[in-house]
């Protein structure tokens, strides 16, 4: 953070508006504690603030506040909340919810929102925050958590990997999806996932449906009934060429070429 040291009065303000309102203010929230009665100095003292780091825009009259100020510490919000902020109603899905539910553990460059609103990506000092719009038949599976005192909703694991097959089909998220699965599947809810894929798309529970039967993982026959309904075939991913017919499904092959069985692997005996 490339911030100037804070004179007196900048100080004071942000201890003030840090005890009031807590790391995310907007303006009209900290214009009666800006020193200055013209809106024009109120709003060039915030500006200066800002272009030293100290407050950093969210986005327009939305604050964080970035603060290293005596006993009051590193006060940085979390990106699920500002992610909160950026698309109100929202709930934070892809990778970003299953680094929260420790199924990711890879430096993360980007967080995905889904919501019922469009709205364009943003990048903040470096991040980016993408937003995927959906409708109300599919948006449901997330929680609400609270972060410093901010609130932010966040898929449950099993949504989380839905989510990546069904806005995001390519090679990547299939082959994401297949490792948690394999790696990770005791982890899973197997009941509220199947739930969940009877609620989403065809193509989504076709996809899922070649996981399970390629990881021996048990599931729910409707599923199979389900994801059968429609005799057109679907495809995993644009370019996919081989045909599985049991799910009709098109997909790429290699996905499955570096993982294994989850029901047949024993550390102890190695594969079998």
């Amino acid at each position: 953070m490339a911030n100037t040291i804070l004179n007196d009065t900048q100080r004071i303000f942000l201890e003030d508006i840090l005890t009031g309102f807590g790391s995310v203010v907007s303006y009209e929230q900290i214009a009666q504690y800006i020193p200055y009665q013209d809106d024009v100095a109120k709003r060039r003292f915030v500006s200066q603030l800002s272009r030293a780091g100290w407050l950093v825009r969210i986005k327009k009259g939305l604050y964080q506040i970035v603060a290293d100020i005596g006993s009051l510490g590193t006060l940085t919000i979390s990106r699920y909340a500002i992610a909160q902020h950026l698309l109100p109603g929202s709930y934070v899905s892809f990778e970003a919810a299953l680094q929260f539910h420790g199924l990711h553990d890879q430096l993360l460059q980007t967080t995905t929102s889904v919501g019922l609103q469009q709205r364009a990506s943003v990048t903040l000092e470096g991040y980016t925050y993408r937003f995927v719009k959906t409708t109300e038949q599919y948006f449901f599976g997330f929680e609400e958590n609270m972060f410093d005192g901010q609130a932010a909703r966040i898929a449950r694991v099993e949504k989380s990997l839905i989510d990546m097959v069904q806005y995001h089909r390519s090679s990547y998220s299939a082959d994401r999806v297949l490792e948690i699965l394999s790696e990770s599947h005791h982890n899973i809810d197997q009941a509220r996932l199947t739930d969940y894929l009877l609620r989403s798309n065809l193509t989504t529970q076709r996809v899922f449906g070649l996981i399970f039967d390629h990881l021996n993982l048990p599931y729910d026959k409707k599923l199979e009934e389900s994801a059968r309904s429609s005799q057109a075939a679907s495809r995993a991913e644009p370019h996919s060429q081989k045909y599985n017919a049991k799910w009709r499904l098109y997909y790429d092959p290699g996905m499955f070429r570096h993982h294994i069985s989850a029901t047949c692997y024993n550390p102890r005996d190695g594969i079998r």
